[in-house]
């Protein structure tokens, strides 16, 4: 196998995506295999056997994506607090031919980890052959064993139990959102692994967001419900986004415990998601 160079980041928290609590002497490694590169991101606690089961696994993973994978990303961690149920962490993204697919997953142990990691991106790279199928304006109905609403029950990893009076917006992401219908946000949502997706809607061209709640079932969030439940085949929440500036939504998101909250930023009077991370501090996502 090819030999790995090794080198250390001082970011912890930006390489790893992770808290940083009990995550030590990050390694980072990179080398060219079968036609693609693999970045390895390892914390202390993980063994190299893991390191090698990881790498085979994603291997494995991208040898059955429809389209070539470009780049590989994984992220193995072990979270040192005791109050931690599933300390294990392994992450994952694959670059399949310019579409990220990604996968976070926890566990009580490494193996379960790397098990959990590897059904979710098999799962995700069918998510991405399915949107596919949704652009070309295929027939929308799935066929056995296909994507269907509802279908992708997720459990997610744990989220840092940060005080509320510690938590801090760090991370700001601003750019031009994807037109798409709310089926095809919703296939997008599931190939990024991800528990909400803000979008431009196709059919009222306003910001909505897909979401799933905890037993997984999916709505979509908007601020005109009236303008897009006509032609919905999603369930619409009943409640329109409401107009507040990013300190009110702070308030609301630590009022109500909800993971994210989306609203009409009063400045910009665009469709915005505050989003609590999983390290306990604050996100937000803003279209351009």
């Amino acid at each position: 196998m090819p030999a790995y160079a090794i080198g250390h980041t001082t970011d912890v928290r930006e390489a790893a995506g992770i808290d940083c609590q009990g995550v030590r002497d990050l390694r980072k490694s990179e080398f060219a295999t079968e036609g693609f590169s693999i970045d390895l991101v390892v914390g202390e606690g993980v063994g190299e056997t893991m390191v090698e089961r990881a790498r085979d696994v994603l291997l494995d993973v991208a040898r059955v994506a429809s389209r070539p994978v470009l780049h590989v990303r994984i992220v193995l961690g072990v979270h040192h607090d005791p109050a931690r149920e599933r300390p294990a962490v392994a992450k994952a993204s694959l670059d399949v031919s310019g579409r990220l697919v990604r996968a976070h997953v926890t566990a009580e142990q490494m193996p379960e980890a790397i098990d959990l990691l590897e059904r979710r991106l098999r799962r995700n790279l069918k998510a991405v052959d399915d949107l596919v199928r949704a652009h070309r304006h295929e027939t929308g109905v799935a066929l056995p064993g296909e994507w269907r609403h509802g279908s992708l029950r997720t459990d997610r990893p744990e989220y840092f139990p940060r005080a509320v009076e510690e938590r801090e917006l760090i991370r700001r992401k601003t750019f031009a959102l994807s037109t798409l219908t709310p089926d095809e946000a919703a296939l997008e949502m599931d190939m990024l692994d991800h528990a909400f997706h803000l979008f431009t809607n196709a059919d009222s061209g306003e910001e909505n967001v897909v979401h799933r709640d905890p037993a997984g079932a999916i709505s979509l969030a908007t601020i005109s419900p009236a303008a897009v439940e006509a032609a919905a085949t999603i369930p619409v929440d009943p409640v329109s986004a409401s107009v507040m500036l990013l300190d009110d939504a702070i308030e609301r998101l630590n009022l109500t415990g909800e993971r994210f909250v989306f609203y009409v930023d009063a400045q910009t009077r665009r469709g915005t998601v505050l989003y609590l991370r999983y390290d306990g501090h604050y996100g937000l996502i803003e279209p351009a």
